[in-house]
C-alpha cells in the first residue's frame, strides 16, 4: 500500500508549531496565600497572651513600665503594667519604636471606656489588641508619635494581628515547699516548715499555708478562701473574700462595716497596720479575736478576716508568715507590694 505524501507538510507544521511556543510558564505564587517568615513568638503566663514577631526580632527584650489612670482632677484612679518588646537593634544612642502592650483588669478596662479616668493627654484611649477572661489587652493612643526609627515595622507587625490569647496560668511554683519561718515568743528561734500552695482558677491569687492546714474556695457569688488551722483543739482560720470587680470602694466598704457588725463586739478600728490594706479593725472578745484587712490591687476590692483564740496567737505566727508572705497575685506582684 502506497502512502500519500500529502500528509508529510502537515505534520511539519503542527511540529514546527509546538516548538515555536516554548515550555508551559512557571506556576506563580497564589497572591492571596503569601509565604510567612519562620516567626519568634512573646509569651506571658501570668497575662495569657502571646505575641509573634519576625524572625530578625530575635534576640529582642522586655520592659516593663507602669501605666497610671487619673480622674479629671488629677486623682490617681487606677495603674496596672505596660509591657514593650523591644527591637534587638534598639540601643541607648539609637532608639528605636518599641512594641507596647497596656495591660488592664476587666473591670479597668470597663472604668476607662465610662470615663471614669483617662491615660496621659492625648483625648484618645488605648486601642484594644485582644482579651481573655481576665485581662485586655490594648495600644496606647499615638504610641508612635515621635516616628522613631523602626516605626514602620512596627505597624506592620501590628498590622497582622500577631497577639492571641489563653487563660493566665495562676501558679507554676511547687506543689510543697520548705519555708524558714519564726516561732516563739517575740519571734526569737527560726524553724524549717512544710508548706502547701493555695492555687485555684476562681482565686485572683496563689500562696502558702502550713501542710497541716486545710483549705476550701467557696463562689457565692463570688470567691471565698477559707484556711483553717486546728492546734490543741483550738480552731484558727483565715477567710479572704474577693468582692466582684464591680464593687465601687463605697460598696467595698459597706461589705466590711457588714462584716464588722456580724462578729459583735466594739471594733478599734486602725490598731494593726498592714501597707496594702486601707481599712483595718480588731475585735476583742476575750477569748478570741477577729482581725479585718479592706485592701485594693488593680480594681478588686478584697477582705481577710482573721479568728483565732489569744492562746493560739504564737502557734498562728508561721500560718500568717506563709500566708502573707508568699502570696502573689496572678501577675507575680506580691502582697506586700500592693498599694
Amino acid at each position: 500500500m502506497k502512502r500519500s505524501r500529502r500528509a508529510w507538510p502537515i505534520l511539519l507544521l503542527l511540529v514546527l508549531a509546538a516548538c515555536s511556543q516554548g515550555p508551559p510558564p512557571a506556576a506563580s505564587p497564589n497572591p492571596s496565600q503569601p509565604e510567612t517568615a519562620t516567626t519568634i513568638t512573646f509569651t506571658s503566663d501570668p497575662y495569657g497572651f502571646r505575641v509573634d514577631l519576625p524572625s530578625d526580632w530575635k534576640g529582642y527584650t522586655t520592659v516593663e513600665e507602669t501605666w497610671k489612670g487619673e480622674s479629671e482632677t488629677g486623682e490617681k484612679v487606677a495603674s496596672g503594667p505596660t509591657i514593650l518588646l523591644r527591637s534587638p537593634l534598639w540601643t541607648a544612642e539609637n532608639p528605636r519604636q518599641d512594641i507596647p502592650i497596656m495591660i488592664f483588669t476587666l473591670h479597668q478596662w470597663e472604668m476607662l471606656q465610662e470615663g471614669q479616668f483617662q491615660i496621659g493627654a492625648a483625648p484618645i484611649n488605648p486601642s484594644e489588641l485582644g482579651r481573655n477572661d481576665t485581662y485586655v489587652f490594648a495600644l496606647p493612643a499615638r504610641y508612635n508619635y515621635a516616628f522613631l526609627p523602626g516605626y514602620q515595622e512596627v505597624e506592620k507587625i501590628l498590622a497582622s494581628h500577631p497577639l492571641s490569647t489563653f487563660s493566665p496560668v495562676s501558679d507554676q511554683r511547687p506543689l510543697r515547699a520548705d519555708f524558714l519561718v519564726y516561732v516563739g515568743e517575740g519571734n526569737e528561734s527560726q524553724v524549717t516548715m512544710t508548706y502547701q500552695l493555695v492555687a485555684s482558677l476562681e482565686l485572683p491569687m496563689s500562696t502558702y499555708i502550713p501542710d497541716a492546714a486545710s483549705w476550701t474556695v467557696e463562689v457565692r457569688p463570688f470567691p471565698v478562701l477559707r484556711s483553717d488551722l486546728q492546734v490543741q483543739g483550738e480552731d484558727l482560720s483565715l477567710s479572704t473574700y474577693f468582692y466582684p470587680v464591680r464593687y465601687s470602694e463605697d460598696e467595698a466598704v459597706a461589705a466590711y462595716q457588714k462584716e464588722l457588725q456580724s462578729l459583735g463586739g466594739r471594733p478599734e478600728e486602725g490598731v494593726i497596720v498592714r501597707p496594702w490594706a486601707f481599712r483595718t479593725a480588731q475585735i476583742d472578745h476575750g477569748k478570741t479575736v477577729d482581725v479585718l484587712f479592706l485592701g485594693h490591687y488593680q480594681g478588686q476590692f478584697f477582705l481577710i478576716h482573721e479568728h483565732f483564740p489569744w492562746s493560739m496567737a504564737e502557734a498562728f505566727g508561721p500560718m500568717l508568715q506563709g500566708f502573707y508572705g508568699h502570696w502573689q497575685w496572678l501577675d507575680g506582684t506580691p502582697l506586700e507590694e500592693t498599694r
